[in-house]
């Protein structure tokens, strides 16, 4: 991949449009909703988060195993006792968009 600097010296620019990507309908926070089996998905107020639920509650070590597994990652988790049925994603680096969602959802 050639550095931003040299297109520049070559006149040309680069575009990277990856948060377009992340907002579109069908982009790839409607994918993590979908690849979660998330029911129920609206667009979250700030248009780029979605908010979705899980087809039946899971304890928290129970996402985090459900997450890894559907999107073959490792997943860590805080300890919780409280069950987790509504559940915001945001690809990318959006926690600052997903963390004022953890008021109504769970994860």
């Amino acid at each position: 991949m050639m550095k931003t600097s040299r297109l520049a010296q070559c006149g040309m620019t680069a575009v990277s449009a990856h948060t377009n990507l992340d907002k579109a309908s069908d982009g790839v926070n409607d994918c993590l909703a979908k690849q979660l089996n998330l029911q129920k998905v609206t667009v979250g107020p700030d248009g780029m988060t979605r908010i979705g639920e899980l087809p039946k509650e899971m304890s928290p070590t129970a996402f985090a195993k459900f997450v890894g597994e559907q999107l073959h990652t490792s997943v860590r988790i805080k300890e919780g006792t409280t069950l987790v049925k509504t559940v915001a994603v945001c690809g990318g680096a959006g926690a600052e968009l997903v963390l004022p969602l953890l008021k109504t959802a769970d994860a």
